[in-house]
């Protein structure tokens, strides 16, 4: 039941910043975004809560066994509260109170996500386990993170740049909780310079690990060829940032290209026959 009150609380919060949006009323988004505060702190205790309790009601959602790792769905519901202590972060620091527009509902979507697997434990071995985690999962889970605030930006900007450019610029036609351009692709430059990175750090892990569990760093499974194509993609938009320091809507749509080819990978672990299912052992030999 407490698990279902987190959904119905970002789901509420979800849905007050839309009517907010459309009927330009400034208390429902404040309303919103502290329901979506009660909903994370109610998130986070359960996250804290489920690696100590044992009783029968949580096992099936929120147990974690420490002799044999994390369960999938806890991975999960940690990406989905990391998502939305993005929000909170940036809605404090730079004003993106639209920023739960997008968030929200990947929030929603890996929770709903987790009670599909809330069983599956990873299965690691125990000398790469802590590695695996730290590294593989963690520096994928910051990076994907920050490609949601990432894409964020860039629908922002593409949105206000549009309506500037047909002229469509009187005060009255914006929200004036929408970000400035030059803040939008501030944030962009932002979200690059670490995410890339990260995003290299965790598939680089994930195939040392790879080769000392089954002796062969690619096993060439569509998974691993959907994040390495996402990784030239990601590394042609950090060159096109830091190099040659474009700026503008070919970065913010290639950002969102980035960020759409990290969510198809995230589903394929649902979908997709391979040692990355969700439903399999991460120890199974591919």
């Amino acid at each position: 039941m407490i698990a279902l009150s987190i959904i119905a609380l970002y789901t509420l919060s979800f849905f007050l910043v839309l009517i907010a949006i459309q009927f330009k009323y400034d208390k429902l988004k404040n309303l919103s975004y502290y329901l979506t505060i009660l909903g994370f702190i109610i998130h986070g205790y359960l996250l804290i809560a489920s690696l100590f309790d044992s009783t029968e009601a949580n096992a099936e959602i929120f147990i974690m066994d420490f002799s044999n790792n994390l369960t999938k769905g806890y991975y999960l519901r940690l990406l989905s509260f990391g998502l939305v202590l993005i929000y909170i972060i940036f809605r404090k620091k730079l004003g993106f109170k639209l920023l739960s527009v997008t968030i929200l509902p990947l929030s929603l979507l890996l929770l709903g996500l987790s009670f599909k697997v809330a069983n599956v434990k990873s299965n690691l071995p125990p000398d790469l386990s802590q590695l695996f985690l730290n590294f593989h999962i963690g520096a994928f889970f910051i990076s994907f993170a920050l490609l949601v605030l990432g894409f964020a930006a860039s629908v922002f900007f593409l949105y206000s740049e549009n309506k500037i450019k047909h002229k469509k610029n009187r005060l009255k036609e914006f929200d004036p909780d929408l970000p400035a351009l030059a803040t939008c692709d501030n944030v962009n430059q932002l979200v690059t310079v670490l995410g890339f990175p990260l995003y290299t750090l965790g598939l680089a892990s994930g195939f040392i690990w790879a080769g000392s569990t089954w002796g062969k760093t690619i096993s060439w499974d569509a998974k691993e060829l959907i994040s390495i194509f996402n990784w030239l993609c990601f590394a042609y938009l950090f060159y096109l940032r830091l190099a040659l320091n474009m700026r503008g809507k070919k970065t913010a749509l290639l950002l969102i290209l980035v960020f759409c080819i990290a969510i198809l990978s995230l589903l394929s672990n649902f979908f997709i026959d391979s040692h990355h299912n969700f439903f399999t052992s991460n120890s199974t030999k591919p």
